[in-house]
């Protein structure tokens, strides 16, 4: 999209970064306010469930980062970032990718038994072995609010909207954008 002079907004067509966009990615990336440059994710039903990108300020994408500590297909809407940290969460809200291919089934689920994480890993790493899980249990979080470093980047303080109860959600995805 863009601006014409007239101030109206005109569909220009899907942009796919010179080629380097393969798939589709998040509805919700994270523009840092001080470099400019984008902080972005897709996720899907096939491994690597989780691959993190950024795009620099002259719109080059970087590589993906693929991440395999990502174990299932979860459902990953949004992202946070801080100066030093992007944030994922891996929540109980699953993708079911038999069910998506056959057909045969809802296309997500609530897996109870599982216990969310949240994932943090450097703004910058260049592969998943920087990436710290820790487990928040209860925390189901789709939408990030704000996000920032305290102690020099050695603790993160994440504020989200929670699921409470989760189960209920899947009873009005209408609601989720």
């Amino acid at each position: 999209m863009q601006l014409s002079p007239d101030g109206d907004v005109e569909t220009v067509g899907r942009w796919d970064f010179s080629g380097e966009l393969k798939m589709g990615m998040t509805a919700h990336p994270k523009v840092d306010p001080v470099t400019g440059e984008v902080f972005a994710f897709r996720y899907g039903p096939i491994p690597p469930f989780l691959n993190y990108f950024r795009i620099g300020v002259d719109g080059t994408k970087q590589p993906d980062i693929p991440i395999f500590s990502f174990r299932q297909p979860s459902f990953v809407h949004n992202l946070a970032i801080t100066e030093r940290y992007t944030i994922f969460p891996d929540i109980q809200i699953i993708m079911r990718p038999l069910e998506m291919f056959t057909g045969m089934g809802p296309l997500m689920g609530c897996e109870a038994r599982k216990v969310p994480r949240v994932g943090i890993i450097p703004r910058y790493a260049t592969d998943e072995l920087e990436m710290k899980w820790v487990e928040v249990p209860g925390l189901n979080f789709v939408h990030s609010v704000n996000a920032w470093d305290e102690k020099g980047g050695q603790e993160v303080v994440l504020v989200v909207a929670n699921i409470v109860p989760v189960e209920h959600i899947l009873e009005r995805m209408d609601l989720l954008h």
